[in-house]
């Protein structure tokens, strides 16, 4: 069984559970990588394939037509090894991430079941829900659908906005005789695919595998398809490789804040300092407080402050190994920060930044396990304020308890696998096509 997620830690940390449970099954795993994740997949016992270790080359590209070139050029090399893969291996079943719609032509020309494995909350247009994107809370008043289809306009056009000219750009590089066949929507209807625009743009229509619980979600999604939601996707065990010592005292209520590894890619550097700056401003008026801060190097050096004597600071936090110790939680919003959160029972303050991030602290605050922020409207004051509202809320502790007590009733991930199963043995899997 063949895993092709997003070359991101998060999108592995929700997915070890699973492939572990499926190993204990029978089944053997692989990873499909592009690189810098293939450590950390060995680090905790499943086997890869790298796919291509010279992903740097995109870094000196310059002009849009020499990135459209490369985009298209880079998945039509990818989906070659894929192939070979395909042939070697010959997988019972593929979970793919939605952002990898490219990369599924090889799978679906062997007849290879493909699942969308979504870690994320987004989902197609559907008027009874609000757009991930767009942050708007779900609401249960009579202009909600006018709200929600407003959020639905704002997205598409932030979307096209943003990748407008490089889809226009496309367009005209591939009627070009010459890359005709590096178009993948071509070759995915050719054999037999079909796909439909959600809020990351295009993805395969099939079977989806949601990595979080059901009541996790909002209500009113209307599902078009086969879906599942897998259950808690926390992998307790998993091996980050780093040991962590806390050194606050009995009194001290610890705070712990990492905004992930989004922060230096898609903040900017002006507004992460004036956060981590605010942050330190408030923890240093705060003695009853203890700080657990996961701050980049490159933001180390460049801070105004000085470190009060009650802050502790490292380059990287085992997230699991301080998440038990934590009373209030400050994460940017990532979909499996929240799922960590809530499955050791830690209320969170979100600050988000862009894409699902918004969506994901409007749930946050729709199921009253947090509070969210603004990183262009920070104080110290305000932060003060949102973490006593958290310590002493019993509506906050009370929402907490009864979902990490959902987390834990599910934390096998039980239903995901009997899914998976069902999707194999209700088809014949056929052998590939030479």
């Amino acid at each position: 069984m063949i895993f092709f997620l997003l070359g991101e830690k998060s999108a592995y940390n929700s997915s070890f559970i699973l492939a572990r449970q499926l190993q204990e099954r029978g089944y053997t795993v692989l990873y499909l990588v592009f690189g810098k994740e293939a450590k950390y997949i060995k680090d905790n016992g499943f086997r890869y394939e790298l796919l291509d270790p010279r992903q740097s080359k995109k870094r000196h590209l310059r002009g849009l037509i020499a990135y459209v070139r490369y985009y298209y050029i880079y998945q039509y090399i990818v989906n070659r090894k894929i192939e070979r893969l395909v042939l070697r291996e010959r997988p019972c079943l593929c979970l793919v991430n939605v952002l990898s719609l490219p990369l599924t032509v090889k799978l679906l020309k062997h007849q290879v079941p493909v699942v969308n494995y979504v870690n994320e909350f987004i989902y197609r247009f559907n008027s009874e829900v609000p757009a991930v994107f767009s942050g708007v809370l779900p609401g249960k008043k009579w202009y909600r659908r006018i709200v929600n289809l407003w959020s639905w306009v704002y997205t598409y056009i932030q979307f096209y906005r943003k990748k407008g000219l490089f889809h226009l750009v496309a367009f005209f590089w591939l009627s070009r005789r010459p890359f005709l066949k590096l178009d993948y929507m071509k070759e995915i209807r050719l054999y037999k695919g079909n796909c439909y625009w959600c809020e990351y743009g295009y993805r395969l229509k099939g079977p989806d595998y949601f990595s979080f619980t059901a009541e996790m979600d909002i209500p009113g999604k209307v599902h078009r398809s086969a879906f599942v939601y897998g259950g808690a996707h926390i992998y307790k065990e998993r091996n980050d490789n780093t040991a962590f010592e806390l050194k606050a005292n009995e009194r001290q209520k610890i705070i712990y804040c990492s905004l992930g590894t989004w922060s230096l890619q898609h903040l900017k550097q002006r507004e992460r300092l004036n956060f981590y700056n605010q942050l330190l401003s408030a923890i240093a008026q705060r003695q009853d407080l203890h700080l657990v801060l996961s701050l980049p190097n490159e933001d180390l050096e460049n801070l105004s402050l000085s470190f009060p004597k009650n802050v502790q600071v490292h380059s990287f936090v085992p997230q699991l190994k301080v998440l038990p110790l934590t009373d209030v939680f400050i994460t940017h919003g990532g979909s499996s920060s929240i799922k960590e959160a809530i499955s050791y029972g830690v209320p969170m303050m979100v600050f988000p930044g862009i894409v699902d991030q918004p969506g994901n602290a409007a749930r946050v605050v729709y199921h009253k396990l947090g509070v969210r922020g603004s990183f262009r409207r920070v104080s110290a004051k305000k932060i003060i304020r949102m973490i006593d509202y958290l310590l002493n809320s019993r509506e906050i502790k009370a929402a907490v308890t009864e979902f990490k007590q959902l987390a834990d009733k599910q934390y096998d991930c039980s239903k995901g696998v009997s899914f998976l199963e069902a999707m194999i043995a209700s088809r014949r899997i056929p052998a590939p096509l030479l």
